[in-house]
């Protein structure tokens, strides 16, 4: 039996292609290296997507042709699978976007799809790449009504400019590659599934109808949360958190095996899962850690700036049952703040004595957002801030107000030190965002040059129609003068004079820019 149910006999269907066949084979074991690459990645993906859904007593059924084929139309009895399929998911390389077949499996399937209005089109269709292709040649099946492509994963590392000698993820095999990148990319695409069959299972229970004016799943079901790391003495209410909201049909990121209990592990996580998480969700009391030592607050306060950096939600139950025995001064004063800190991440503090009333708080939150799975607008804020001052910081911050007050999803990269940010992993949300600002702290036109340059191999043409701005801040050195990077089809954003800069006249000023750019191209 599926997850899902009803008239899905199949959670999951996986079009393919298994690529060329050697025309003699010394062994029978698999056909070539595409095909067993695919079949193991397939079972990995099949094992993660179960494992996060194990508290529901269900187990996925994943539906993958294993008889190679190359040619021909599609037979009546592989149509009846991909119709009792309730997800799609295509395993996209050259070899995929040549096969009639493979693309009479996605139009079946898209077709389909298009008449279930509970759960749109592009939240049951997976496009994972698994070699380079370009997005102009998919097929109609994956573009949205929009004609942006759906987003996916992406197994390969963008290494230079040959496609031919970039990095396959766990090629060519996972097992013997031990490629840790390879298992992010499963644990990510997993989550992105089990959130989309949990919404599919919802709307069989409730018995929603595939009409036109059908209600929406709630924005609750599915959702992906990222449940931060909290002091020991609340290990037991964080623990009864996570059990309360999975049963709230809602992702509980990271999983129990893998769960956050120190630094490293915290860094790990929100590295991880905080691009794809919906929310943060935090529960503090009295004490707020020791670590980071730069952190006013801890690692209450760190989580909290992760979230707010990275347009997320954060949801915080904030249990002080002792005040007089607060950690730290420091934590004391921030904890003065913190509403207007939980504020900006647009999330909620909830202060009562109640675990199931925090869960319910975060329940009625979500399923008021995105109802029926619209995705909301991604925007890339790209900067050179590493160790800067908190001058740098507080403009990065006006930022992301603007972008925020804007209703973006902000996707952020910072420069690590290193003088360059990868930007292998976030070749989709560059391609699928229609603004993209990057900070260029003090003028420094070296480095912007080179990132651009970075950020244009992995443009799409097609997408040339958004806002784009090399931001300047937080001083103004006239000797440094201006930089203007058409051939990139950037602007360059420069709101300053010599006297102070003010807040709410920047962020105003940024707006207008972003609204009045977006949809033109850059000339």
């Amino acid at each position: 039996m599926s997850f899902v149910g009803g008239p899905y006999a199949h959670d999951v269907f996986v079009s393919y292609a298994h690529g060329e066949d050697l025309e003699q084979a010394f062994s029978d074991l698999r056909r070539n290296q595409l095909y067993n690459w695919s079949c193991r990645m397939i079972d990995d993906l099949q094992e993660q997507i179960a494992l996060n859904l194990s508290h529901s007593g269900r187990k996925p059924d994943v539906w993958m042709d294993h008889m190679l084929r190359s040619t021909g139309a599609l037979e009546g009895n592989l149509t009846k699978e991909i119709r009792i399929s309730a997800l799609f998911v295509a395993l996209i390389s050259p070899f995929y976007l040549r096969s009639t077949w493979c693309q009479g499996e996605a139009q079946t399937f898209s077709d389909f799809a298009r008449d279930f209005r509970p759960v749109e089109r592009e939240n049951r269709v997976f496009a994972v790449s698994i070699r380079p292709t370009d997005r102009k040649d998919w097929p109609s099946a994956f573009r949205a009504d929009n004609l942006n492509t759906f987003l996916g994963t992406e197994f390969y590392r963008k290494l230079g400019p040959d496609p031919d000698l970039w990095d396959y993820l766990g090629f060519p095999d996972p097992l013997v590659a031990k490629d840790q990148n390879y298992w992010t990319a499963i644990k990510r695409l997993a989550a992105d599934i089990t959130s989309q069959l949990r919404r599919m299972r919802h709307a069989q229970e409730e018995n929603l109808a595939p009409a036109d004016d059908a209600p929406k799943v709630p924005g609750n079901v599915g959702s992906k949360l990222l449940l931060g790391y909290s002091h020991d003495t609340v290990a037991r209410e964080r623990n009864q958190l996570r059990r309360l909201l999975s049963s709230m049909e809602m992702q509980i990121l990271p999983e129990d095996s893998d769960d956050i209990t120190d630094p490293t592990s915290l860094e790990r996580a929100y590295d991880r899962y905080l691009e794809q998480a919906d929310a943060v969700v935090l529960v503090a009391n009295e004490y707020c850690g020791t670590w980071p030592k730069d952190e006013e607050a801890g690692f209450i306060s760190l989580q909290v700036r992760k979230a707010r950096e990275h347009a997320k939600r954060c949801y915080m139950w904030l249990n002080v049952q002792r005040p007089d025995q607060i950690q730290t001064d420091s934590y004391s004063e921030y904890l003065k703040k913190l509403p207007e800190e939980i504020a900006k991440t647009k999330g909620e503090l909830f202060s009562g004595q109640d675990v199931k009333g925090f869960a319910s708080l975060i329940k009625s939150e979500l399923a008021e957002l995105h109802p029926g799975g619209d995705i909301p607008r991604p925007a890339l804020l790209f900067s050179n801030l590493s160790s800067r001052t908190n001058e740098y910081k507080q403009f990065q911050e006006w930022v992301l107000d603007a972008l925020g007050e804007l209703d973006y999803e902000v996707i952020r990269a910072s420069d690590s030190g290193s003088g360059q940010i990868r930007l292998d992993a976030l070749a989709g949300p560059v391609n699928q965002s229609d603004t993209i600002l990057v900070l260029c702290f003090d003028q420094e036109w070296d480095w912007a040059t080179q990132f651009l340059r970075q950020l244009k191999k992995v443009s799409s043409s097609a997408n040339a129609n958004r806002a784009r701005f090399v931001v300047v801040g937080p001083r103004y050195v006239p000797e440094k003068g201006i930089r203007e990077y058409r051939n990139h089809r950037f602007r360059t954003f420069n709101d300053f004079n010599e006297s102070s800069l003010d807040a709410t006249s920047f962020k105003e000023t940024l707006k207008r820019a972003i609204q009045q750019n977006v949809g033109r191209t850059a000339a």
